[in-house]
């Protein structure tokens, strides 16, 4: 019947450890490896690889990336491994979430109290095996008392004997329960820290997601300071030739001003000579000189003006010799 029991005790355990690790065994889950030959470009950002630009496999989805894209490390759950691994920013944000560090904390706590139980029930199955073994021996002991041949074989003395190994039996069932509830209170103890250990691992968590977020804002608003920086470049140098052909434009206006002036000067001179040779045309007039003349002679004498703007000699007459002149 003893052996019987062993058996029991024995089978049970094993059965339920080796089930267990088959369980977690079949819950892996394994991401889809992309090959590294069979890449060419980051899946996020396109950029091509080359030997500064090297590859990088997420170990969550199992794409390669490129290292900006995947320079954030996180514990994923559904691995056997607890170190922190390397996975893109999508799977980062969304295994970063704090639903799924709910549920990753839920699946890690489950795991830590199944080895809890499982160490504890190794613990429990050593005392068994200890009390098993007490009683083997305390059978033995009833068994050689019942088949020894002292001369105390009466009923009386087969009874103390009993009655001494009971108490003896019953002695250290007392020290059995003392050892077993010592064991629970260690093992309350335990569990007490180990909420306390949750609860501050959770919080923890929490502020890791913030810090990753903020690092991920930082990261694009340097992008953009770097855009905005482009952008100002582009713009001082279209201003700096703007200004440049601004300062041509000033130095061709002051140019053209001074022209203006050197022309007014010449058609002042040219005016007062014109009425100089009218008064002098009307002195000699009474030589019998041909009306047009003097205007001929002052022509040639002067020369053609250079800033004419059409043909004519004025605005008044029209004609290409004036008498006026």
């Amino acid at each position: 019947m003893l052996n019987s029991k062993e058996k029991e005790i024995n089978g049970s355990p094993s059965d339920s450890l080796n089930g267990d690790a088959e369980n977690e065994n079949e819950n892996e889950r394994k991401c889809l490896w992309v090959p590294d030959e069979e890449v060419t470009n980051c899946y996020s950002c396109n950029v091509v690889f080359n030997v500064r630009v090297r590859k990088h496999h997420c170990r969550a989805c199992g794409n390669v990336f490129c290292s900006n894209c995947s320079d954030n490390k996180i514990k994923i759950s559904e691995y056997s491994y607890s170190e922190k691994v390397r996975v893109c920013d999508r799977c980062f944000m969304e295994r970063s979430s704090p639903q799924t560090l709910l549920l990753q904390e839920d699946l890690g706590a489950r795991k830590q109290i199944n080895q809890d139980l499982k160490k504890a029930l190794s613990e429990k199955m050593a005392i068994v095996e200890r009390f098993k073994t007490f009683l083997i021996e305390f059978d033995n002991e009833i068994l050689n008392n019942t088949d020894s041949t002292d001369g105390s074989t009466d009923v009386i003395s087969l009874l103390k004997r009993g009655e001494k190994g009971l108490k003896t039996l019953n002695e250290k069932i007392k020290n059995y329960d003392s050892i077993i509830e010592e064991q629970k209170n260690q093992l309350e103890n335990l569990k007490m820290e180990k909420e306390q250990k949750m609860e501050l691992n959770k919080i923890l968590n929490l502020r890791n997601h913030e810090i990753q977020q903020k690092n991920i804002n930082i990261k694009n608003l340097m992008k953009e300071k770097n855009d905005l920086a482009l952008v100002k470049e582009e713009s001082e140098g279209i201003i700096e030739s703007y200004k440049k052909q601004v300062e041509k434009l000033i130095i061709r206006c002051n140019q053209l001003e001074l022209e203006k002036k050197t022309y007014n000067k010449n058609d002042l001179n040219n005016f007062s000579m014109t009425n100089t040779s009218s008064s002098s045309y009307n002195q000699g007039s009474s030589f019998n000189l041909p009306s047009n003349g003097m205007s001929v002679s002052y022509t040639i004498a002067d020369g053609p003006n250079e800033y004419m703007e059409d043909e004519n000699c004025c605005n008044r007459c029209q004609r290409r010799m004036c008498n006026i002149m």
